[in-house]
C-alpha cells in the first residue's frame, strides 16, 4: 500500500468512492435531504478542483484507491474509506499520513465532522470545539461539529 497525491486521472475513482460511502454510511444517520447535500458538496467538480490544487491524497493498494483525504492548510476534509474496507485500519493509515503533513507547518489539525465519523476522530485524539450549521435547502438547517487535534511538530 502507498499514499500519494491524487492526479486528475483519479477524479472519477475518488468521486465514486466518496459517493458510495456517503450513500451507504450516511443513510441511517441523516435525512435524504442531508445525504443529498453531502453528495452535492463532494461533487466530481469539487474533487477535481481540489486535485488541481494538489491537496487531495489517496491510499492505494495495487493501483486501486481505497481511501482519500483532502488537506487545505491545517483543515482536514473529505476523508473517506472504500465501504468494503472500513474497519481494516485504512482510515487510520491515511489520517496518520495527512496529520504528519499538517504537522510540518501547523500545531493543530481542524476538521468538520459527520455524525458517522465523530467517534473515529475522537479515538484519534480530536476534541470538540464548537458546533456550526449551514442552510441546506428551503430553510432546513444541517448542524455539524468542529473538532481539533494538537499535533506534535507544528511550526505555526
Amino acid at each position: 500500500m502507498k499514499i500519494k497525491k491524487a492526479e486528475i486521472k483519479d477524479t472519477q475513482e475518488i468521486f465514486l468512492l466518496v459517493q458510495n460511502t456517503i450513500r451507504t454510511a450516511y443513510k441511517d444517520a441523516y435525512t435524504k435531504e442531508e445525504v443529498d447535500f453531502f453528495s452535492a458538496l463532494h461533487s466530481q467538480e469539487a474533487i477535481k478542483e481540489d486535485i488541481s490544487k494538489g491537496i487531495v491524497f489517496v491510499l492505494l493498494d495495487n493501483d486501486k484507491i481505497l481511501a482519500t483525504a483532502t488537506v487545505e492548510d491545517n483543515h482536514l476534509m473529505r476523508v473517506f474509506v472504500e465501504q468494503s474496507h472500513i474497519g481494516q485500519g485504512l482510515g487510520s493509515k491515511i489520517m496518520d499520513f495527512v496529520e504528519s503533513e499538517i504537522a510540518k507547518n501547523y500545531r493543530e489539525s481542524l476538521l468538520d465532522t459527520s455524525i458517522v465519523a465523530k467517534d473515529f476522530y475522537t479515538r484519534r485524539g480530536y476534541v470538540y470545539t464548537h458546533s456550526d450549521s449551514i442552510e441546506i435547502n428551503d430553510g432546513k438547517i444541517l448542524k455539524y461539529d468542529i473538532m481539533k487535534k494538537t499535533l506534535t511538530e507544528g511550526k505555526k
